[in-house]
């Protein structure tokens, strides 16, 4: 007697509910090298802040069973994978690359003429997925945890600004365009839904030399943007990384997301006895 396999099937992941996708992103992600643990509220701010587009996104299911998810952020003709697994009991099944199949002719039919991703640089299944799809590895990221440096003598001023004053010096000076979670479009989103941040500037002879966009919550501090003149990387971006050690505090521990590995002020975060937290490779999709 043969018994049927279970049905596979394809839909937008718009009728899950944000307690519902919270939940099939901790499933998905069980067992990887950085497992994923979010909540409803986490999931929203997710969504909000990544321009995640339910409707354009994927989940499969086997059986009835939602099993794998692709999410699908959408910015004015590029695309990003804002998170994509297969649950623990259904790998090596190929449905990897096929919820991956599916979300990348999803963004097509958007228009998208671009898509990007990062992998961890340990998980060599993902990355020969993704190559085997056609994306090309453009840049490394790298994750950082240290403690905010003191500040030292001889440094730049420096001037709190509205955030908008501090942003209009990153645009015209960043060495390269941010990772899409602190991209200008990210930054926007979560202003927008009352996310609260700070600016900063740095000036020395009378011009300014660098700026940062920074957020701290749960006493903690994170990068969101810097930038600075050339020739003032170190001192510059030490100084305004000093900006952020909170009053009174011994010790203030500053996190930088997807810092990429060649940017200017990787290494000044490396001389400060950095943890580097993950390591990945931004990989991109040209679609037309």
């Amino acid at each position: 007697m043969t018994t049927n396999a279970p049905a596979e099937t394809v839909e937008p992941v718009d009728g899950l509910d944000d307690e519902a996708l919270a939940g099939l992103f901790t499933l998905v992600y069980t067992g990887y090298d950085v497992p994923m643990h979010v909540d409803a509220s986490v999931m929203r701010v997710m969504r909000v802040a990544f321009d995640l587009d339910r409707a354009a996104s994927r989940l499969l299911r086997v059986g009835g069973e939602a099993v794998a998810v692709a999410m699908l952020g959408l910015r004015r003709g590029t695309g990003w994978i804002g998170g994509m697994g297969v649950a623990p009991d259904f790998r090596g099944r190929g449905l990897g690359e096929r919820i991956m199949q599916e979300v990348l002719a999803s963004a097509r039919r958007q228009g998208v003429r671009r898509v990007l991703l990062e992998v961890l640089e340990q998980n060599a299944p993902a990355i020969r997925l993704y190559e085997r799809l056609g994306f090309a590895r453009t840049r490394d990221l790298e994750v950082w945890t240290f403690p905010a440096p003191a500040f030292e003598d001889g440094g730049p001023a420096l001037e709190p600004v509205p955030v908008d004053e501090a942003h209009a010096f990153v645009r015209e000076h960043r060495p390269a365009p941010e990772p899409w979670q602190r991209a200008d479009g990210t930054l926007a989103a979560l202003r927008e839904d009352g996310a609260p941040f700070e600016g900063v500037l740095a000036n020395r002879g009378g011009r300014t030399v660098g700026a940062m966009i920074a957020r701290s919550t749960g006493g903690r501090a994170g990068v969101f943007q810097l930038a600075t003149l050339p020739g003032e990387v170190p001192g510059t971006t030490r100084a305004l990384l000093a900006s952020l050690r909170q009053d009174g505090a011994a010790e203030s521990i500053v996190r930088w997301l997807n810092l990429p590995a060649d940017d200017p002020a990787a290494e000044v975060v490396r001389s400060l006895g950095a943890t580097r937290e993950a390591g990945q490779h931004e990989m991109q999709l040209v679609t037309g």
